[in-house]
């Protein structure tokens, strides 16, 4: 399974990445202002860690899961959520109800 982490290099999101690529996932995410010690142990096993948000990414990369930190979900910034909820818009949603013209509040994020 393509898992893919937003907000990747904090302490529980890198560690919980960590656990799935050891797990046989292909695991990569991103996040802002990464630096070592992190950094340096996400790419030694081999998950990819992109810097910053981008929809386009995230929806040309398709992972069959996002993971997406409390921070991010309810209190991140603009790109964060904007980042999120076009992958769950586009991507998620569609499968989850027999109604895809139905509004995706934040909500149900």
């Amino acid at each position: 399974m393509k898992l893919y982490f937003m907000g990747l290099a904090g302490t529980a999101m890198g560690h919980a990445a960590l656990l799935a690529r050891e797990a046989g996932h292909e695991v990569l995410g991103a996040d802002r202002g990464v630096y070592p010690p992190m950094s340096t142990v996400l790419a030694a096993a081999g998950i990819t860690l992109h810097e910053g948000y981008d929809p386009e990414r995230l929806a040309r990369l398709a992972p069959d899961l996002v993971v997406i930190t409390g921070d991010l979900a309810f209190a991140g910034g603009k790109d964060e959520y904007a980042a999120a909820r076009v992958w769950l818009e586009r991507e998620l949603w569609p499968v989850l109800t027999p109604d895809p013209g139905a509004p995706l509040d934040r909500d149900r994020l």
